[in-house]
């Protein structure tokens, strides 16, 4: 176990970076690490759209993935018709087959409204965006290098770079109902569960049920894609346990049509 001296130290050296001061703090902070030991910063100048997200300034602002400064607050923009959110940490190849499966859906000529949320496209710019919340129910927070590497991360994935991503300050899906109007939600197993469970809600005024007549009312609804779990057994339509209200707007991907069982938190692991 290292000393607790060093912590400090390399808060002592991050602060004198900033503020320049004459002291070559550095070197004295080397001097005392292990050969094999090394120091690493890593620097984000957010844009200031983002740091208004961030720091509670405005709710939201959409970011082009392949063109980090290519960001413009959400009053320019109109609302896609399908929203992913996720932490996208990283992004992998299920993710990408997600935004691949839904754009042809929504290309298709003489689909059901119901299969799009009802909303005519009309009414959007894109069929599909991904939604990344600085704030969750059960992560921290996200800081400006989260919020970059994740950018990163869906900008390198193959004919993602043009997607767009809205950062929000919206971690519970009544919040995000209440500003994304009619817009289908893309999920998978893990947030559908999460969505109907009280415990989402146990900081929260509002109720599962409460929640889902929000989303209602608000014209919204899920789009769900079948995935295996930690066991290795498929959640489909018919093994979830939902409220028959949550229930009536949610949409099945057949199986057969989508099943993966890879994860961001799989791919940290490795």
């Amino acid at each position: 176990m290292r000393p607790p001296w060093l912590v400090a130290d390399l808060l002592i050296e991050t602060i004198a970076a900033f503020v320049e001061t004459p002291d070559d703090l550095a070197a004295q902070l080397h001097c005392r690490l292990q050969p094999n030991e090394t120091i690493t910063m890593q620097m984000v100048t957010a844009p200031q759209e983002v740091q208004d997200v961030l720091f509670g300034n405005r709710a939201t602002c959409r970011v082009v993935p392949g063109d980090w400064l290519r960001i413009s607050p959400d009053e320019q923009n109109a609302l896609p018709l399908f929203l992913f959110p996720g932490s996208f940490d990283p992004m992998h190849r299920g993710h990408r087959r997600m935004v691949e499966l839904v754009s042809e859906r929504s290309c298709l000529a003489g689909v059901p409204a119901s299969d799009l949320g009802g909303v005519p496209a009309s009414k959007t710019d894109t069929p599909i965006a991904l939604e990344i919340a600085v704030q969750n129910v059960d992560k921290p927070p996200l800081d400006y290098i989260d919020v970059q590497n994740r950018i990163a991360s869906i900008a390198q994935t193959p004919d993602m770079a043009d997607v767009p991503v809205w950062l929000t300050r919206f971690p519970r899906f009544a919040d995000k109902s209440d500003f994304f109007r009619g817009v289908t939600f893309v999920i998978g197993a893990d947030t559908l569960k999460r969505i109907a469970s009280g415990l989402y809600y146990q900081d929260a005024i509002a109720s599962t049920e409460a929640a889902i007549e929000r989303l209602i009312a608000n014209g919204c609804r899920f789009l769900y894609f079948a995935r295996k779990n930690v066991d290795g057994k498929l959640e489909t339509a018919e093994t979830l346990d939902l409220p028959d209200s949550l229930h009536q707007i949610v949409d099945f991907v057949p199986a057969s049509e989508f099943c993966d069982d890879i994860s961001s938190t799989i791919l940290r692991a490795r």
